[in-house]
């Protein structure tokens, strides 16, 4: 199944014009992000799985919060880059991986590859829906980062992947061998057809006057539940029926997936109303919201700009 499906995944992506940046294509890139994060889940995560989830939580397993250190994280981490260096080469990219915490490999290449090798750890960690295995490529450094391709991986409960190629997000349906493109974000004007999807700081004593947010917007009607991982899956999906708040803990890899949201028409803003890169790896540990275009989110991006204040 993962070689039929990469075979085929390589078919639809040959349709597209393959831009050629800095001497490496994206049709390359994307088919390799594809490749890894599919031997990530085969080789390294599954099977860990059953003793990863029967086994205790020791002190030394946890990091800030509820977010969890796991075998499976680690070797996933390992199994993704050296998937790229087979492809690439080991000196000709450089690599950030969310276990490691520092680039690696090549420091002056032109591509930076991110890796977040289990995303949502602790929805891995008790069989929960929604967590995923995802990669980037982005050119450029720092505030002026773009990404170039990306692909996500919901091997479990979904069995999806969705990967995006410059402007172009797609979905594939591992069950199926369906792969569908995704339409451009829509206006969103009625607060009762938007979801809040709100993740608090892990840490308490790091969180701001969010539950003062969350309260005024459910007294505006809006409907809201926590962040998770799906979420991103569930914007992208509903064309902008999910409105993304985020207090302060993500670093740059958590931000792979909403990449695609920003090229489908979404918006990133701070807290206090200031627009954002989505791609900047400096974006990582601060607040931020993301909002489809319309009204609701603007009267959202209003709320918390009057009533979010740090501790």
């Amino acid at each position: 199944m993962v070689d039929h499906m990469r075979f085929y995944l390589a078919d639809q992506i040959d349709i597209l014009e393959s831009s050629q940046r800095s001497g490496f294509k994206d049709k390359d890139l994307v088919e390799t992000c594809i490749e890894a994060v599919q031997d990530a889940w085969e080789f390294a995560i599954k099977p860990r799985m059953t003793t990863i989830r029967d086994s205790q939580i020791s002190d030394v397993a946890m990091k800030d919060g509820v977010d969890f250190f796991t075998e499976a994280d680690i070797e996933s981490e390992r199994v993704i880059k050296e998937v790229f260096s087979r492809r690439f080469g080991a000196n000709e990219l450089r690599l950030f991986g969310e276990e490691a915490g520092e680039y690696e490999g090549n420091l002056e290449a032109p591509i930076t590859i991110r890796i977040d090798p289990i995303d949502g750890t602790a929805n891995f960690k008790f069989g929960k829906p929604g967590w995923g295995i995802m990669v980037g490529a982005y050119e450029g450094r720092e505030q002026n980062e773009r990404q170039i391709v990306s692909a996500t991986y919901f091997p479990e409960y979904y069995e999806e992947i969705i990967f995006r190629i410059a402007a172009h997000v797609y979905k594939a349906d591992l069950r199926t061998g369906e792969v569908t493109q995704f339409r451009d974000i829509e206006e969103q004007n009625n607060p009762r057809e938007v979801i809040v999807s709100c993740h608090k700081n892990d840490v308490f004593e790091r969180r701001g006057s969010i539950e003062k947010v969350c309260e005024e917007i459910e007294r505006r009607n809006i409907r809201i539940h926590s962040g998770g991982p799906a979420n991103t899956k569930e914007a992208i999906e509903t064309r902008g029926r999910r409105i993304i708040m985020i207090e302060g803990d993500y670093d740059q890899v958590d931000f792979i997936l909403y990449s695609a949201l920003v090229a489908l028409g979404y918006r990133i803003f701070d807290f206090d109303g200031t627009a954002r890169n989505v791609d900047d790896p400096a974006i990582s540990y601060s607040n931020f919201l993301l909002v489809p275009p319309g009204t609701v989110g603007d009267t959202i991006r209003e709320i918390i700009r009057d009533l979010y204040k740090r501790k």
